[in-house]
């Protein structure tokens, strides 16, 4: 609609001028009531037209904003080295640790089924909401008499094969546009995932705070009443257990190749085994690239990194990137400064700084930092 000019009587009498002009996607519509969401760049935002008794249309804003019970951090967990899992011990339960988004599938009454982060945002709806960029969660409603459900998870992405898509291309689908996003994903064959790993309230219940095998119980019933919705693999007996890790360990494992977690039978808190340790470090200048004879290149030659956000310079990451990238980090050095990398080093050197032994990138953190 391109309307601009004078409505001389009636709702919305006055000036009428054209302040934008956007495609919407119309999610529900009757002769009463029109549902549609409007996405500008990272935000979304919801409206819906209601035909009122005089016949006239009345536009309502009914973006959610954060719900204050959905958690804002992670849980605290220990590490372990993979060679020491034990697959004969029964206090364990052993899962695949899938390398994806950290989020928190929410279900409210006669709601939307949503997908969201668990990070708080400076966005006007204070979410950062995955939901529209997963085909398959489109109007997902939840019935009207259920009771709120919050579940954490993981986002991840597969191909056709169904092996999991690297997790920085995993970051280009979640950080893009809605209407970029999935075009991504149907140019490159690729279907978002979700795997639910840990309970935090369930039919209004919470049960955050109950020992992992009570929670297995919960989860593998809550899953069955969300169709497309999985656990990652779990296996609580001995068998299950050495065909988890020889399949990760062989690289015979299409979802993870970064380790496992274990859950103790009787307690909430996890223990994670990565095969390959990484660290986060946080990325506080872009450095250019020079050729032989010192001309300045087209691209970044890497990033300055420190331990913390305002934390002293510990030293440069230079390798592990792609050409593309270093040309992104070199004419946009802003979208890349306060993120959060993670890199990969034989060791912390022992200095003041505490700089990594020649370090390479691996990927952007999806939870971290301003990705």
């Amino acid at each position: 609609m391109s309307f601009k000019g004078e409505i001389r009587e009636g709702y919305g009498k006055g000036t009428v001028e054209l302040k934008a002009h956007s495609k919407v996607e119309v999610l529900r519509a009757s002769s009463e009531r029109v549902r549609f969401n409007l996405y500008e760049g990272h935000d979304v935002f919801e409206y819906v037209l209601v035909r009122t008794l005089d016949k006239q249309w009345l536009l309502m804003n009914v973006t959610p904003q954060r719900d204050p019970s959905l958690p804002s951090a992670k849980p605290p967990y220990k590490e372990m080295p993979p060679e020491s899992i034990d697959p004969e011990n029964d206090k364990q339960i052993l899962q695949e640790k899938i390398d994806g988004a950290h989020v928190l599938f929410q279900v409210q009454p006669g709601k939307q089924v949503r997908v969201l982060s668990y990070r708080p945002t400076e966005r006007l709806s204070g979410v950062i909401d995955h939901t529209w960029r997963i085909p398959w969660m489109m109007g997902r409603y939840a019935p009207k008499d259920v009771k709120p459900s919050i579940v954490r998870g993981e986002l991840y992405a597969v191909d056709k094969e169904g092996v999991a898509v690297p997790a920085h291309k995993l970051g280009g689908l979640l950080n893009a546009n809605v209407w970029k996003s999935r075009e991504m994903q149907q140019q490159n064959g690729w279907q978002l995932r979700l795997a639910l790993f840990d309970p935090v309230m369930v039919d209004g219940r919470r049960v955050d705070a109950l020992p992992y095998s009570k929670k297995l119980e919960t989860l593998l019933a809550f899953t069955k009443q969300h169709p497309g919705v999985t656990i990652p693999d779990t296996a609580v007996d001995a068998a299950g257990k050495r065909r988890i890790l020889a399949g990760i360990r062989e690289g015979k494992n299409k979802t993870t190749t970064e380790g496992f977690v274990i859950w103790h039978k009787d307690s909430a808190a996890p223990t994670k085994a990565k095969i390959r340790p990484d660290f986060d470090v946080h990325v506080r200048k872009v450095f250019p690239a020079y050729s032989a004879d010192g001309k300045e290149l087209d691209r970044a030659g890497g990033f300055e990194y420190s331990w913390t956000p305002g934390g002293p310079i510990a030293g440069r990451v230079g390798t592990g990137f792609d050409h593309k990238a270093l040309r992104e980090m070199k004419e946009f050095p802003e979208r890349f400064v306060g993120r959060v990398a993670k890199v990969r080093s034989q060791e912390i050197l022992p200095s003041e700084k505490n700089a990594l032994r020649a370090p390479s990138f691996y990927m952007w953190h999806l939870d971290k930092g301003n990705g």
